[in-house]
């Protein structure tokens, strides 16, 4: 019997776990791999060498294509047909890669330089042009019935969405271990947005609620976990980094790649110390605030796809700081926390002028943010998990980010403007705590989130495993062929 192809894109991190997917599918399935450069071919290849049709090397296919005469081509006529094609523009694409769109990343403006970031716009265009070439021809060659990979690359996005074909990957439910299939550009499942809905006009007909205690997302506690703030931490940091970086400086790795400079994390390792004990300084705990309403912001990890890629269109915190900011009443004060990742990655002169707004303070960061979460009347986040946890813990949102699941529910009002934050701001301050609206917000958010999951126990400390995990692979790739029919 004919096999028909699946497509699977294999990065840097979850190697093993992919692999063993492909695997499990191989059984039923023509395994076509993906990889991004020959290192993590030759990785592909030595793991696992009998399980795949062929392996595509997404460089060797740039560089015969530069060998053919790319150059010669009209960038900017190509470019602009498959703007019309996919319906999204190049700079839009360009906003979602932290090295080529860094200058859109204004609210980290001390993350590490990255080169290519300083290409002129033709450049840039025709590196996007490269990868749609790449895709489009992998599309043709292959014409698989899927395509999976771990993130959400967005010029495949748009390809595999023009021809009909489901791209997915494993995302986050944000709720214990439980994971769902991505199957949007936006990292949200089309079935849960629908469940999400239809459960909102069920249980706002009920008069009993079930309980329902929020599991923490695991992966985040256990990296979490890890963390550490200290200068002896960033010093043996620094210091474990320096024989790699002198590799790749010796062997023309920072000019060949376009990435990130030599040392240039370095800098960052020693601000994170630093910049967290500013914020150990400055910082209030809810104690300190007594008196007041509070409005809770936990910025966000800058840059990752959570903002870069989940919320295209808006992703700049400090406007969205200025928005809750002046639509407060005088009783009322906009708490900011740094996410646990990002010291470090913004300058002092960033947190100084939120201090300057009279109406907002810093959070400390010994306070955990459920403690701010539970003492606030109103939660405001882009695209955060504290958006989900806000739900779980009876509190309204205040959504800056498009595409989330929770913009669906009664208790959250999606803003995107001064004006909707303005009117959003003064419904959501007057519910009341035991306005049913929470309830019907939790169990409809539950029970979606529950019905389109399936559970990866150990999931956290995969991203650097190369060994197989096939207990994993085969819940996941069952939950798959359920629910795409495969």
């Amino acid at each position: 019997m004919h096999k028909k192809n699946v497509v699977i894109v294999i990065g840097k991190i979850f190697i093993g776990f992919y692999l063993s997917v492909c695997r499990v599918l191989s059984k039923d399935y023509n395994i076509i791999i993906v990889v991004p450069n020959a290192f993590l071919r030759k990785a592909v290849e030595d793991l696992f060498p009998d399980s795949c049709s062929v392996v595509e090397r997404e460089s060797e296919f740039k560089t015969i294509n530069e060998r053919n005469g790319i150059d010669e081509i009209d960038t900017i006529k190509e470019a602009l047909i498959r703007e019309r094609k996919y319906g999204e523009t190049f700079s839009m694409i360009i906003s979602n890669d932290r090295g080529l769109g860094r200058g859109y990343i204004f609210n980290a403006d001390k993350f590490p330089d990255v080169i290519r970031s300083w290409w002129s716009h033709e450049k840039k265009i025709k590196e996007v042009l490269n990868k749609f070439l790449f895709w489009e021809y992998i599309m043709t060659e292959y014409k698989p019935v899927l395509v999976l990979g771990k993130n959400k690359n967005r010029v495949l996005g748009l390809i595999a969405k023009y021809n009909s074909i489901n791209y997915i990957t494993v995302g986050y439910t944000r709720y214990g271990h439980k994971r769902m299939w991505i199957d949007d550009e936006y990292y949200q499942n089309k079935e849960s947005i629908k469940r999400v809905k239809e459960n909102v006009v069920k249980y706002a007909n009920e008069k009993t609620f079930s309980t329902i205690n929020y599991v923490q997302e695991q992966t985040s506690k256990y990296n979490h976990s890890m963390i550490s703030y200290g200068y002896y931490t960033a010093l043996k940091k620094a210091i474990l980094r320096f024989p790699d970086e002198l590799v790749k400086l010796f062997t023309g790795y920072f000019i060949k790649n376009q990435g990130y400079r030599f040392l240039g994390f370095y800098p960052q390792f020693f601000r994170r110390p630093y910049i967290y004990n500013y914020f150990k300084k400055y910082g209030k705990k809810p104690e300190n605030l007594d008196g007041f309403n509070l409005v809770y912001f936990p910025l966000h990890l800058e840059p990752e796809i959570a903002l870069l890629s989940v919320s295209p269109e808006f992703n700049n915190s400090m406007e969205l700081i200025a928005w809750v900011s002046k639509s407060l009443p005088v009783d009322t004060l906009l708490v900011v926390k740094e996410h646990p990742f990002s010291y470090g990655t913004r300058s002092k002169h960033y947190y100084d002028n939120l201090r300057k707004i009279g109406n907002v303070v810093l959070a400390h960061p010994e306070t955990p943010s459920w403690q701010w979460i539970k003492c606030s009347a109103l939660v405001t986040t882009i695209t955060g998990t504290v958006g989900i946890e806000a739900i779980y813990h009876d509190k309204p949102v205040l959504s800056a980010g498009k595409h989330q699941l929770i913009n669906h529910l009664p208790t959250v009002k999606y803003i995107n403007s001064f004006d909707s934050t303005k009117e959003a701001v003064k419904v959501l301050l007057l519910l009341h705590e035991d306005d049913k609206l929470f309830k019907v917000s939790k169990e409809a958010l539950f029970h979606a989130q529950n019905d389109d999951s399936f559970e990866l126990i150990g999931w956290a400390k995969l991203a650097k495993s190369r060994e197989l995990h096939m207990d994993l692979a085969e819940i996941a790739v069952r939950s798959m062929k359920e629910k795409y029919n495969l």
